[in-house]
């Protein structure tokens, strides 16, 4: 005998379709014509990736229950039950005892490195990164040594900023030789977070879904909201290495310039010493905006974007490197690599009232490829 075991997705406790006795599960068994027993998988339902592991725990060990006595073992799983489904047969002892698995609307999550961690590893960035170094050391030496040499006159202040640069440039040197060791050991750490065991599944999977299918367009949406502040991140903190630097050299050229040639311009146009001494201020406190505004964006993407990806329903993970380093998408077919897989596009607008998430277990077409693919299969 054959049996099925029907997985509900997130908040999916109740759904009518995951019991045994429900139209679309008795419109398979008919089609299906053999002997066919259904089985409603139990799960919390919460849309929590600590609650879709312990799910699978529990399905590992209903199937290895199952298999002792059953030649024919399916998978029937609907949104997130598919990825509670597909993670099971990690265990290749349950993927060789599951005749195959088909998924409705399912939105496969895959793990993957946060594309500013992967640039860590280019010499780009490094330089990037030594630029940064080296501009923050310059003008925080410009502000407090100018601060006090520059109370006679800003010249002073200038050039006491450049002898000190001068000075601890051993100091900068040796530090950015050591950024690429730090930044290989961030990347590292962002990989070693990747799930492991990503071997290929030996089963056989049919994906149905319909591109109008609101779930898939939800999650792709929130996840790119979610990864923008580090997109945003990475630009700012190349683009602040090369404003410390160019915001440094420029307040000085502007120092010197009103002090050597403002008074004589001031004559011939009012208001330029004035301007030189803006400009000034303004390219030594620009680059401090930037920095300022590097630290806002970690902080609303650290603190700020994982608990709201947890609140609009994405079931994020509760470690804090899992939405820093690392970063979630959804993909109408699994990324990983299975040992046979087939796909079936839907249109269910004939079917009027609901989500288009829900309308799968209200078509015959749907009923039909599924028994037929069982049928297949055993």
């Amino acid at each position: 005998m054959s049996v099925c075991i029907v997985i509900h997705g997130t908040w999916g406790e109740r759904s009518d379709f995951a019991f045994s006795d429900s139209l679309f599960c008795r419109v398979i068994k008919e089609a299906y014509g053999k002997e066919l027993e259904f089985r409603r998988f139990e799960w919390s339902g919460k849309n929590s990736a600590v609650e879709r592991a312990r799910a699978v725990v529990s399905l590992q060990e209903l199937i290895r229950s199952l298999g002792k006595d059953n030649p024919s073992i399916f998978l029937l799983a609907h949104s997130h039950g598919g990825n509670v489904a597909l993670d099971a047969l990690l265990d290749p002892s349950i993927a060789t005892t599951v005749s195959g698995i088909v998924t409705l609307g399912t939105p496969f999550l895959e793990r993957y490195v946060q594309p500013w961690v992967k640039s860590l590893d280019s010499t780009y960035f490094v330089i990037c990164c030594a630029v940064t170094i080296m501009g923050m050391m310059g003008v925080g030496i410009v502000f407090v040594v100018g601060s006090y040499i520059g109370l006679l006159s800003p010249i002073y202040g200038a050039i006491g900023g450049l002898t000190a640069i001068t000075i601890f440039y051993r100091i900068a040197l040796n530090t950015v030789k050591a950024t690429p060791t730090v930044l290989e050991e961030i990347s590292s750490i962002a990989y070693k977070m990747m799930p492991k065991n990503r071997h290929p599944i030996a089963a056989k999977v049919l994906v149905i879904y319909t591109k109008s299918d609101e779930a898939f367009w939800w999650l792709r949406t929130v996840f790119s909201m979610a990864n923008l502040p580090f997109a945003v991140l990475n630009a700012t903190i190349i683009l602040a290495g090369w404003l410390w630097i160019l915001g440094m050299w420029a307040g000085v050229v502007f120092l010197l310039a009103n002090e050597l040639v403002g008074r004589f311009l001031e004559r011939q146009f009012p208001g330029v010493s004035n301007w030189l001494q803006d400009a000034a201020t303004l390219s030594l406190v620009a680059p401090h905006a930037i920095l300022v505004l590097c630290m806002i964006l970690f902080v609303f993407a650290a603190v700020v974007a994982k608990p709201t990806l947890r609140m609009l329903g994405t079931g994020a993970e509760n470690r804090f490197g899992a939405g820093v380093l690392t970063n979630q998408k959804a993909t109408r077919v699994p990324a990983r690599k299975v040992k046979q897989l087939e796909e079936m596009q839907v249109k269910l607008e004939a079917f009027h009232g609901g989500l288009w998430h829900s309308k799968y277990m209200r078509s015959g077409e749907v009923a039909d490829r599924i028994s037929q693919t069982f049928a297949k299969w055993t």
